[in-house]
């Protein structure tokens, strides 16, 4: 069934269908169906009334960092369009929310959603929700608070030790909601059907199955 084809939309058939394996399968769905996800009113998003903020000069240089990132197969006009609705949306969520702070990573979040395409409102739109809630502890003065994650698993914590790897090695994955490490630009999409579908804590719940996994494999043939 349509979730679309109901008035209101069918939001339980709609997560469904985004929770099913490889998602909502398409970006025109996507595009439709993000913000209904998020109870978003497309009609009535919120307004900014300037773009002046300490970290701007930060969010500039980062979002020119990222130039490289951006798929190859785009045109210069259309790479420096993203860039400046990214600055823009960026700046317009700090400004918004004056008591979150700006971190390195967010920028890669926001470019999930420039780049499906959606427009800089609806964009802004989707993220002043996710800041409020999804990746809300991200975004503290204090990043202290994200990194108390903790492996509730003595072997795989020993092992982490030995290597002399950082218990928060994984921290990027959830602050970036995984665009530094999945390449595969359908998977990327999959994992935010995933995110918006799910709890807020669920970037947080891949990270732990993926840890979980790969040690018990890794633990596996080192005891044989």
């Amino acid at each position: 069934m349509d979730p679309f084809s109901s008035d209101p939309v069918d939001i339980t058939s709609l997560r469904g269908q985004a929770l099913t394996k490889g998602g909502l399968l398409c970006n025109e769905l996507r595009r439709r169906a993000w913000t209904k996800l998020l109870g978003i009113n497309i009609y009535n998003i919120p307004s900014c009334s300037h773009l002046d903020h300490k970290d701007k000069n930060q969010v500039i240089l980062d979002v020119n960092r990222c130039g490289r990132c951006l798929p190859k197969e785009l045109l210069i006009e259309r790479i420096n369009s993203i860039q400046d609705s990214l600055i823009r949306v960026l700046l317009r969520l700090l400004v918004t929310h004056t008591d979150l702070c700006y971190y390195q990573g967010l920028h890669d979040v926001v470019l999930t959603f420039l780049l499906l395409p959606l427009n800089e409102n609806i964009t802004f739109a989707i993220m002043n929700v996710l800041v409020q809630y999804h990746i809300r502890d991200c975004l503290y003065p204090d990043i202290g608070r994200t990194k108390e994650l903790r492996i509730n698993d003595s072997q795989l914590e020993s092992f982490i030790t030995r290597s002399e790897c950082e218990y928060y090695f994984s921290l990027s994955w959830i602050l970036t909601w995984y665009s530094h490490v999945v390449y595969d630009r359908d998977d990327l999409l999959m994992l935010t059907d995933l995110f918006l579908a799910s709890h807020p804590l669920m970037p947080i719940y891949v990270a732990t199955v993926l840890i979980t996994v790969v040690g018990l494999r890794y633990w596996n043939r080192t005891v044989r």
